[in-house]
């Protein structure tokens, strides 16, 4: 009787085994970041084009967000644009798939506290509403107390 139980305990810490390793054996989604963002973001209907986002309407951007963890050789990539030309758009988009695909701290500098904190702030909080991988993944909920500071304490 005593052979069985033991058996039975084997069993399900072999069980259990195969389960942590099958989970820490995950490998990442390999995409690129317009990929991501036309499959994982849509645009409100108070937007200029509302609907899922489409990368191609800012041809010039796509390859720039694309060379972002693709390809190991470019350790600096250099995007030299126009103002209000969707550059922001392209960085939620690089943001959201490495935060889904493949984790890592990240710091976010933007050219002043004010558009930080009136632009790029609520643009990000809606990137995680939009995404249903992300949303799970935001410590403490997306409208806790403690993201808010943490956000918020971040562009001081």
């Amino acid at each position: 009787m005593a052979q069985l139980i033991d058996a039975a305990n084997a069993s399900r810490r072999r069980a259990t085994l195969f389960e942590v390793a099958a989970k820490s054996a995950w490998t990442p989604k390999r995409q690129t970041p317009s990929h991501w963002g036309r499959h994982n973001r849509v645009y409100g209907p108070g937007t200029g084009v509302p609907g899922q986002r489409n990368p191609s309407l800012t041809p010039y951007a796509v390859p720039f967000a694309d060379q972002f963890g693709t390809d190991p050789k470019y350790r600096l990539v250099v995007f030299v644009t126009a103002a209000q030309s969707g550059k922001t758009e392209s960085f939620l988009d690089i943001i959201g798939e490495r935060l889904d695909n493949r984790p890592a701290p990240m710091l976010y500098v933007g050219p002043s506290k004010e558009f930080v904190t009136d632009q790029f702030e609520p643009r990000l909080v809606e990137l995680f509403r939009q995404s249903k991988s992300l949303l799970p993944k935001v410590l403490g909920g997306i409208d806790g107390k403690r993201q808010k500071k943490t956000l918020m304490n971040r562009c001081r």
